[in-house]
């Protein structure tokens, strides 16, 4: 059995009957070093909801009452410490947050169309003096949304639903306000950079995930040491002299090994001083996970923290729903960790398959071929854009429980905010 951090607490059983499963998925705001500053938070939508709109209310509210996300600590385990960032269009979904929800842990989005009456200040002022961080969306500038704008910590604007001009009289126009402005759905790193050039200082996209490609870039210099221990990793049975020699020649792999295998997420007793005593104190199977997981942050190497976040998250979730499938566990968590290594990397999946020692079958799930080794990852991709119908018609062709996918969901969450930690 794999270990982990206790996961997020037990759902709380609904009273109302649901066709769609309770679920949360979070998404980084990143500010211009690629560090998270809060973790956007979508709920699942409930049968018969306008699934076109990026933020369900009501299902947001659903999750976060099933998942006691009103409690810091369970809020903690799927935020890693930062913000949640919590958005509602409707007054009366940001009124049930504002009762809900740690004041000191949460950034309150304010629905774009609130009336500026002395009655609806008076309680965003409130909100903001109780620790409340609020966020107003804009579409457009209106005069009239000043008296808001003031009280707010961070004005955010659609990237994609707005033309230069727009983006450029936003700015201006909020310029004097002591608010932070936030682009979000943003799509791609140019995107990014005209956004952070046009004066926005927060992103909310997954640009991240797909650095511009880097042609003759030159490969690390412990490149082949790390594909050959890719490859001795994923023999059975592990042959540990050849392991531990590999993982000694390389000198920046064994310390982040090291580290990892001495981080609270293990519960070992004793400092693990040496390689061989790691992987004979933990075991194969977890040491196959700690190895890979090295060899991924140092992949990783210059790109936002959270991509190898993002991984560690889709190989936890690949390994623990694959094995309920009865697939083996090391060869999900693989395709799960290695399925952002272009972006790590710079170079397109093609060119990295090439290089990597792997199974056909996992060769060609990277390549994007739906075949049986893809299924799982490729609802988690559903999933993270929210694309709830994609998802549903996905699970109903391949037989999944959704509901159990997104309760999996949440504690990759949690052990890779326990497994990264060692990292920060």
């Amino acid at each position: 059995m794999s270990t982990g951090p206790i996961p997020l607490e037990s759902p709380v059983a609904s009273a109302e009957p649901r066709t769609s499963p309770h679920a949360v998925v979070r998404r980084p705001v990143l500010d211009a070093r690629g560090r998270v500053q809060a973790f956007e938070l979508l709920g699942w939508p409930s049968a018969g909801a306008d699934r076109a709109k990026s933020v369900a209310a009501q299902g947001l509210l659903d999750a976060i009452a099933c998942y006691r996300l009103n409690r810091p600590s369970e809020l903690k385990k799927l935020t890693g410490g930062v913000h949640a960032f919590v958005c509602c269009p409707e007054w009366s979904a940001f009124a049930s947050l504002l009762e809900t929800m740690p004041a000191n842990l949460t950034w309150l989005g304010v629905p774009a169309a609130l009336d500026p009456s002395e009655e609806n200040l008076g309680l965003l002022k409130a909100a903001k003096e109780r620790g409340f961080h609020l966020v107003l969306t804009v579409d457009a500038w209106d005069a009239g949304l000043r008296p808001i704008v003031e009280l707010a910590n961070v004005v955010a604007v659609d990237y994609a639903a707005c033309d230069t001009a727009r983006l450029r009289t936003l700015v201006a126009e909020t310029r004097r306000e002591q608010a932070v402005r936030m682009a979000r759905n943003v799509q791609t790193p140019e995107q990014q950079r005209l956004a952070q050039e046009a004066g926005f200082a927060l992103f909310e996209g997954c640009y991240f995930c797909q650095p511009p490609l880097q042609r003759n870039r030159r490969p690390p210099v412990n490149q082949m040491l790390r594909i050959e221990l890719l490859k001795v990793l994923q023999r059975q049975p592990l042959d540990i002299a050849r392991t531990t020699d590999l993982v000694r020649r390389d000198g920046p792999l064994a310390y982040q090994v090291l580290r990892l295998a001495n981080s609270p997420l293990w519960g070992l007793s004793g400092e693990v001083a040496s390689i061989e005593r790691a992987l004979l104190t933990i075991g194969d199977e977890r040491f196959r996970r700690i190895a890979t997981t090295a060899i991924a942050a140092e992949f990783n190497g210059g790109q936002p923290a959270e991509l190898l976040c993002i991984a560690t998250i889709r190989a936890r979730f690949c390994e623990e729903a694959g094995r309920q499938r009865g697939m083996d566990g090391f060869t999900q968590y693989l395709l799960g960790l290695l399925s952002l290594l272009p972006a790590m990397q710079g170079q397109s999946m093609a060119d990295l398959a090439a290089t990597l020692p792997l199974a056909e079958g996992l060769r060609e799930a990277l390549l994007g071929e739906p075949n049986a080794e893809r299924i799982l990852l490729c609802w988690l991709e559903f999933f993270e854009q929210s694309r709830w119908d994609h998802c549903d018609a996905w699970a109903q062709e391949h037989g999944l429980d959704q509901a159990t996918l997104a309760q999996l969901y949440l504690d990759s969450v949690a052990w890779s905010e326990a497994t990264l930690h060692a990292f920060k």
